[in-house]
């Protein structure tokens, strides 16, 4: 979305297309003076089904993804199509622009006859792990499963991105071995479509990785994009820990973020908890609507002077 406010500030006609769940998401989260600023610079949003009935659904991995891969194809096609045959030549859609993670995007625009380019919000060297993916099957690295074959590995993509251990793999972060799998091969299915793009853009700079940019020639490094304008996320923006944050010295608050998919039992962080305890030290933790009963619990008696 910060991406498409900038294009939109360059002149460009936007239509933002969510799965309908998303889209239900974006629009209850946002208020009334964000949806028109949106309208004014011309980003239209726009949804189509994701193939699933229900929230239930949409939590397993495996029906998710399947049902992004068989149906949103087909539905993409069909809202370009319907687009471009209801307006002037003018209007019609010239450039699809995926998320990396959609690369099935770029195969509908190549199929359509339209040029295509991949957003990579994440970090490039994100996107180099993921291009190696084959490489690291080849070298006897991962299994097919995107499973390590040793206990402990170190992966280097290049001399110039520090090596990390196969541990700390994005999909590794999933207890259950079966949605590890899913997740990878998922990622790994993404990255195919992708090198048909035009070009690939990515949320850095290339100061920040110089070595990560210097794997792709097509790489154009376009951000950090950064912006105080939430218009367009899935909740609204909550400041209320802002008055405690400022409070606080100079670099002295520790911040801990869970991602999107890990899942740490109550023990964990209790312990976690604990440790923080100890440290003496002021913090902020952002955990997802999945754990936050457990969150809370590891603290039953919260400390005076802590942002939780």
């Amino acid at each position: 979305m910060r991406f498409s406010r900038e294009l939109a500030k360059h002149g460009f006609k936007i239509t933002f297309v969510n799965t309908d769940y998303i889209h239900k998401r974006v629009v209850s989260a946002m208020p009334e003076e964000g949806m028109r600023r949106l309208m004014d610079s011309n980003i239209n949003l726009v949804y189509v089904p994701d193939g699933l009935d229900s929230y239930d659904e949409r939590k397993n991995m495996g029906k998710l993804t399947a049902a992004l891969l068989q149906n949103m194809p087909a539905r993409v096609e069909e809202l370009i199509q319907g687009i471009n045959a209801s307006n002037g030549h003018d209007d019609n859609i010239t450039c699809v622009l995926a998320d990396g993670a959609m690369g099935w995007a770029v195969e509908v625009a190549n199929k359509m006859g339209i040029r295509g380019a991949i957003f990579w919000c994440a970090a490039a060297a994100a996107l180099a792990l993921q291009m190696s993916l084959p490489r690291l099957i080849d070298d006897g690295i991962l299994n097919g499963d995107g499973l390590p074959t040793k206990k402990v590995e170190l992966i280097q993509l290049s001399p110039g991105i520090p090596a990390f251990e196969t541990k700390n793999l994005p999909w590794a972060a999933i207890s259950d071995p079966s949605k590890q799998k899913i997740l990878f091969h998922f990622m790994a299915r993404a990255m195919e479509p992708c090198k048909l793009a035009d070009w690939w853009l990515c949320n850095t700079a290339y100061e920040l990785e110089p070595a990560s940019v210097a794997l792709f020639p097509k790489l154009l490094p376009i951000g950090p994009l950064l912006e105080n304008d939430q218009t367009g996320q899935f909740r609204r923006e909550d400041p209320s820990c802002i008055n405690c944050l400022d409070q606080q010295a100079p670099r002295s608050v520790i911040y801990i973020s869970f991602s999107n998919f890990a899942s740490l039992d109550p023990v964990q962080f209790q312990e976690l908890a604990l440790g923080l305890k100890l440290i003496n030290r002021p913090f902020l933790w952002a955990v997802d609507q999945r754990n936050i009963d457990r969150a809370k619990n590891a603290f039953p008696d919260e400390s005076q002077g802590t942002c939780t």
